[in-house]
C-alpha cells in the first residue's frame, strides 16, 4: 500500500496566527488582481498598522518598482518580529482543507501541504494504477499532481 510520501507529500509543520483581526490578515493573491496596482495599495491601506500577510509577500505588481529590495528587507524584518512577537501559534504538523465560492456558485477545494516537486516518480505506472478512471498522458518525470490526485 502506498502511503503519501511516496508521491512527495509531507505533513508540513504550519504557523498560523493568533488572536488577529482576519480582515486584515489575509489578502487575496489571485490571478485577478496581479497586476492591479490599485487593489494593492487598498489592501495596504486596510492592513497598515496591523499584523497581515501582506507584510510577509511581495505582490507580482512590485516586482519591477524601483524599491523592491526595501520591500524584500521590509518582508524580512516583518517575518522576525512576527516570530519574536508573538503573532503566530505554536507550529503544528498538519495540513489546511480550503473551501471557497466561486462567483459562480461553484465550491472549490483545496489542500495546504507540503509537496516534493523535485521528487522522481520512478514507477509512474505503479502511482498512477490506483486511479484507474484518470487517462493517463504523457508523464514522463512529473504527473501533474491535481490529476493525479482526483478521485
Amino acid at each position: 500500500m502506498k502511503k503519501i510520501e511516496d508521491f512527495g507529500i509531507r505533513v508540513p509543520e504550519i504557523l498560523l496566527p493568533k488572536n488577529i483581526d482576519v480582515k486584515s490578515w489575509s489578502v487575496i493573491a489571485c490571478d485577478q488582481y496581479t497586476q492591479d496596482l490599485d487593489y494593492w495599495k487598498r489592501a495596504e491601506s486596510c492592513a497598515a498598522g496591523k499584523p497581515s500577510t501582506l507584510n510577509l509577500i511581495l505582490p507580482e505588481v512590485y516586482l519591477g518598482s524601483p524599491d523592491k529590495a526595501q520591500r524584500i528587507e521590509k518582508i524580512r524584518q516583518s517575518m522576525k518580529e512576527y516570530i519574536a512577537g508573538g503573532v503566530f501559534d505554536t507550529a503544528r504538523k498538519s495540513m489546511i482543507y480550503i473551501e471557497r465560492k466561486t462567483a459562480f456558485g461553484r465550491m472549490r477545494r483545496g489542500l495546504v501541504t507540503q509537496i516534493d516537486l523535485e521528487m522522481s516518480f520512478v514507477d509512474v505506472e505503479d502511482i498512477l494504477s490506483g486511479y484507474p478512471d484518470m487517462v493517463a498522458g504523457d508523464f514522463h518525470r512529473h504527473p501533474p499532481v491535481a490529476q493525479t490526485f482526483n478521485r
